[in-house]
């Protein structure tokens, strides 16, 4: 189902997952853009919440994106932080899902781009004022928290960082591809993750960081690729403040963590290291920023 306003229309569309996304629509003068966006499986407790409906049918939901549509009927917008700006106050836009005011933004800005002559990187590069170089992908390798598998963390990854993309992705590959011959020789291999990452019986953290980390040294990639993880560590809390690290072990501090995060980090090669705390932990964040080696990123 979709419900169409004169410049905007928003629907339903089905996800790799098998389930419902929002894609959006925009028409402006000159100019026609479509963006969907990816929901999260667990999404954070700081996330603006999900469209809870997504069928869009007779819901409240529904008649405040008619609502939504009309407005945007009635307006003329002047660049993308006019439009966006309705999303950050108070009423039918802020209230609106995370899933349905970021594609119509994205719409938004595809139309404008369309309208203009641009690609989507050029009309990003002026809003932003800066030129964006070719990203590194970051590939998942073994998956785990809310994902299955044994160990806590929700993903352990590698990133080829080669200045050429197809090298990234040929490395990339061939990294995955000796990982998974290993895990399945061993019959340590139990099936794929909805984000494609490998589940394993393994559940010690330490083991898939070794398999990965000697792989890319044994391929001669070094100095190549290097560990992302994402640790999803809302997903670890357990009671009185402490966080589950392994199933059969007792849950530890917040500064155990802080511990545990900082020795992977003088461990392993990481320059990716995602959600290492709850959002709340400001200190933490900020003490494991500093430890880090230039070039690591903590987000």
């Amino acid at each position: 189902m979709e419900k169409i306003g004169e410049n905007f229309i928003v629907r339903t569309v089905l996800n790799s997952q098998g389930g419902l996304s929002v894609e959006a629509e925009a028409h402006v003068e000159g100019g026609k853009g479509l963006a969907t966006v990816p929901r999260a499986l667990v999404p954070g407790r700081r996330e603006r919440s999900l469209t809870e409906d997504l069928s869009l049918g007779a819901s409240r939901k529904d008649t405040q994106l008619e609502e939504v549509l009309r407005l945007l009927r009635m307006r003329q917008f002047e660049n993308q932080q006019d439009f966006d700006a309705l999303f950050r106050k108070n009423g039918p836009f802020f209230d609106l899902g995370s899933d349905i005011s970021l594609a119509l933004s994205l719409a938004f800005c595809r139309a404008q781009a369309d309208a203009s002559n641009q690609s989507l990187q050029e009309r990003l590069s002026d809003l932003s004022g800066s030129t964006p170089s070719m990203p590194y992908p970051i590939v998942n390798i073994f998956s785990g928290g809310v994902h299955g598998g044994k160990i806590p963390f929700q993903q352990l990854m590698i990133v080829p960082r080669s200045n050429i993309l197809s090298d990234n992705l040929k490395a990339a590959v061939s990294v995955f591809g000796e990982v998974e011959k290993h895990v399945k020789a061993r019959n340590f291999l139990t099936g794929y993750s909805a984000s494609s990452g490998m589940l394993t019986t393994i559940s010690d953290l330490h083991q898939l960081l070794d398999i990965v980390a000697s792989t890319v040294e044994r391929m001669g990639l070094s100095n190549v690729v290097a560990l992302g993880t994402d640790v999803a560590a809302e997903h670890l809390e357990a009671e009185d403040n402490l966080y589950r690290l392994h199933p059969d072990q007792p849950p530890v501090s917040l500064d155990d963590l802080a511990i545990f995060h900082r020795q992977l980090l003088e461990d392993y090669n990481f320059c990716f290291f995602e959600d290492p705390f709850g959002p709340d932990e400001e200190p933490h964040w900020r003490q494991l920023t500093a430890h880090a080696k230039p070039g690591t990123i903590i987000v």
